[in-house]
Parts: structure tokens; C-alpha cells; sequence
């Protein structure tokens, strides 16, 4: 079994591809990992706090500016279809629209170039992408992730916590030149947006919605249960997101192949055979790590072996959300979010009365797998059915 699964994954001709990905990811991850615990270390509790509300307030405002998500540019520019400059023009506007508002709110310059430069940085990867440009798309996102270390760090010791902000938000705008090519290449056709207005609404919907689904059950965890359980689960969260790295870099390589109709049978196979084995060392493996190098988050070693069960729903998301994207089937996946996210929300209070932050591990686990299943059910009656 597992050498009939190796000789496929042998020759598979996307390899190369998704290696350049899967490199990328887990180098320009690894290197935000230690960039946010080397920034904890040196900015205490109370700036380290403020600093994290504030990329939260940026994150939100910046997925409300970016018109049509980034899954619209990558299906789109993988089809050929020239709808690059409007989304560029309607989100850009939108972001320094945006930044104005929130630099009035809060007297906060970086903040404004943060969701500025998010979003210019977010659609040109994804531009990226979609014309299957993936050495470049590689080399872009460890990039951004090396300036954001020197510049944040940099303007930090220069000028304070407010630096780090503005060299995060500094880091992505380094690669905005490639939109002035755009503007310069192409005219304005926003006929072409009225014509994917339903495909391209239903992604933004599906944006903010994952949005929610990611940050409501921190948000919940505060007032039931404090700030100590809260840290332990977020640590159980960030080492789940270290795992999934892999299978979501393959994801960005899935999307633009089955948007083209390729056939990428092999690499599903390989995606979930890694997501197995990486939900075993997750299991088995991490928690001595974790024990070993955060002594002090004792509780997240009960949490963590829960919380790597959702590796392989997660993959199996990542799969048929390809391939329902690339047949344009978004309206969907709005529905399969929805409902995703008030089962979670369900769940985090009936089994966190039960077990306590236990369960709310078991929500998540649970919610990534009516997902899962959900998107499974939907893609064999919507799409084996055309």
C-alpha cells in the first residue's frame, strides 16, 4: 500500500511545484514563529497584548477591503480571465480608504500601511498563483517573511512598540512595483466584474464568514475560562497551524491546476497521506516537545493530541474546496461555513460546560469534521451530477 502510494507520488509531474510551495511555506512560517515569540520575549505582556489587538483590528479591516477574497484572483488568473486590474482598483482604494479611518481612530500610522500593504501583498501572490508561477510565489512569501523580522525589529529598537507594526505593514508593501505593471498593461473592464459579481460576492462572503470561525472561539474562551487556558489552547492552535502547513501549501498548488482542469488525483493522495502522518506525530510527538520547551503551558499537552485530529478533515477541506472553486460553486461553501460556525459555537459551550477547555479541543475537532464531510456531500451531488 504505502509503496504503490510512494510510486504515485514518484510520478507525480507537479512535484517540483509542490515542493517549491511546501519549502516556502514551512521556511516563511517557521520564520513568523520565531519572529512572534522573539517579539513576546522583548515587548512584555501589556505592549505584546496591544500589538495583537491590533493586528486583529488590521487583519478584519483588511479582509473587508479585499474585494472578492484571494481565492477570486487565483481562479480567475489560472482560467485567464482579465479581472486583475478591477480587483486591484477596487480593493486598493478601498484599503486607503480604510487606513485613513483607522489612522484617525487610532493615531497609529503603522496600522494604516498594515492593511494597505496586506492587501496589495495578498492579491499579488495570489495573481501569482493563479498563473501557476509558484518558484516566484515562493521566493515572494519567505521574503516578506525575512523583511518583516529586519524591519519590524529594526524600527522597533528605533522607535518603540509602534515600530514593529509598521515594519510588518513596510514588509508587505516592498512588493506593490508588480501592480504598477498591472495598471500599466491593462485597461479598466468592470464588465467583467459584473459578469462574476455572483461567484466573486459569494468568496467575499466566504472570507469574512472563515474569518469568524477562526478567532470566535478565542474570543469565547476568555470570559469562560481566563487568560491562563486561554494561552494553553492558543498554543494547541498555533502547533496545529505549524501542522497543517504542508497540506495548505499543496492547497495553493490544487486551486490553480483544478481551475484549469487538471488532473491532480496523485496529489490529493499525496496530501492525504501526509496529513496522516503528520496528525501521528502530532499525536505521539509534539507533546514532548512542547513539554520539553514551554514547561509552563502544562495544559495544552492534553490539548494538543485532540486538537491534531482535525489534520486530516482539514486536508480533506482543502481538496474539495479546490475543487469546488474551480468549478465556481462559492454560493456553497457560504452555506457550509455558515452553518459550520454556529455548530462550533454550539458546541464550544455545551462541551466546555462539560469538560471544561477539553472540550472545547472536541468542538473544533468536530466542527473541522462536518466540514469535511459537508464539503464531500455537497461536491459528489453538485459536481458528479453536471
Amino acid at each position: 500500500m504505502i509503496k504503490a502510494i510512494w510510486l504515485k507520488i514518484k510520478n507525480f509531474s507537479g512535484l517540483k511545484n509542490v515542493t517549491f510551495l511546501a519549502s516556502a511555506s514551512l521556511i516563511g512560517n517557521f520564520l513568523a514563529a520565531f519572529f512572534w515569540l522573539y517579539i513576546a520575549d522583548v515587548l512584555g505582556a501589556e505592549e505584546y497584548g496591544k500589538i495583537g489587538y491590533l493586528i486583529g483590528i488590521a487583519s478584519i479591516t483588511s479582509s473587508l477591503t479585499l474585494f472578492g477574497g484571494e481565492n477570486s484572483m487565483i481562479v480567475y488568473t489560472a482560467k485567464k480571465i482579465n479581472i486583475q486590474f478591477p480587483i486591484y482598483l477596487i480593493s486598493i482604494l478601498s484599503s486607503i480608504i480604510s487606513g485613513i479611518i483607522l489612522f484617525f481612530m487610532f493615531s497609529d500610522i503603522g496600522l494604516s500601511i498594515f492593511v494597505l500593504g496586506y492587501v496589495i501583498f495578498i492579491l499579488t501572490t495570489s495573481e501569482l498563483l493563479g498563473k501557476k508561477l509558484y518558484k516566484s510565489w515562493s521566493y515572494y512569501f519567505v521574503i516578506q517573511k525575512i523583511l518583516m523580522i529586519v524591519l519590524s525589529i529594526s524600527l522597533y529598537y528605533i522607535i518603540g512598540p509602534s515600530g514593529v507594526l509598521l515594519g510588518i505593514g513596510i514588509s508587505f508593501l516592498i512588493f506593490s512595483k508588480r501592480i504598477f505593471r498591472v495598471f500599466n498593461e491593462r485597461s479598466i473592464d468592470f464588465k467583467i466584474i459584473k459578469s462574476k459579481l455572483g461567484f466573486i460576492v459569494n468568496q467575499y462572503i466566504i472570507n469574512l464568514l472563515g474569518i469568524v470561525r477562526v478567532q470566535i472561539d478565542k474570543l469565547l474562551i476568555l470570559p469562560m475560562f481566563g487568560f491562563a487556558l486561554l494561552g494553553n489552547y492558543f498554543l494547541g492552535i498555533q502547533i496545529v497551524g505549524l501542522l497543517v502547513i504542508v497540506p495548505g501549501a499543496i492547497f495553493r498548488y490544487l486551486l490553480p491546476e483544478d481551475s484549469t482542469g487538471t488532473n491532480t488525483k496523485n496529489i490529493q493522495i499525496l496530501v492525504l497521506f501526509l496529513a496522516l502522518i503528520i496528525t501521528l506525530i502530532g499525536i505521539f510527538v509534539v507533546p514532548s516537545i512542547v513539554e520539553l520547551i514551554f514547561p509552563e503551558f502544562s495544559d495544552s499537552l492534553e490539548l494538543i493530541p485532540i486538537l491534531s485530529l482535525a489534520v486530516i478533515p482539514a486536508a480533506i477541506k482543502d481538496i474539495f474546496t479546490s475543487r469546488m472553486l474551480s468549478h465556481e460553486k462559492s454560493k456553497f461553501l457560504i452555506i457550509t461555513n455558515l452553518y459550520t460556525l454556529i455548530i462550533f459555537i454550539v458546541l464550544i459551550f455545551v462541551f466546555g460546560e462539560l469538560f471544561s477547555i477539553v472540550g472545547i479541543a472536541i468542538s473544533f475537532v468536530i466542527a473541522q469534521v462536518i466540514y469535511a464531510i459537508s464539503l464531500m456531500i455537497m461536491n459528489y451531488k453538485l459536481l458528479n451530477n453536471e
